[in-house]
């Protein structure tokens, strides 16, 4: 028994029209029920590493909080020096 294109009813042999929705029943030829049905070629899948963000600018922030840290550390030698001869300046 066929079925209906366009709504999947099973018709019975020898109706025209479909029972369900009244579409016309095409005739089904016997070469095209004997033709073998071709399956698509799968593609090959190609896996990709993801981008991690954020790693320069943690590296960078590192870097510069490094820098920042010892050009601290001789802001404070040199205002130590300071300290010692009473050169600082008064600001009333």
């Amino acid at each position: 028994m066929p079925f209906c294109q366009n709504c999947g009813t099973q018709v019975s042999d020898g109706a025209a029209f479909c029972a369900n929705c009244g579409t016309p029943v095409a005739a089904v030829s016997q070469a095209a029920v004997n033709q073998p049905v071709v399956q698509p070629i799968a593609q090959p899948v190609v896996m990709v590493k993801p981008k991690t963000p954020g790693r320069g600018f943690g590296i960078s922030s590192m870097v510069l909080g490094i820098i920042g840290l010892i050009y601290g550390f001789f802001l404070l030698i040199n205002a130590a020096d300071f300290m010692d001869t009473e050169q600082l300046p008064i600001i009333i």
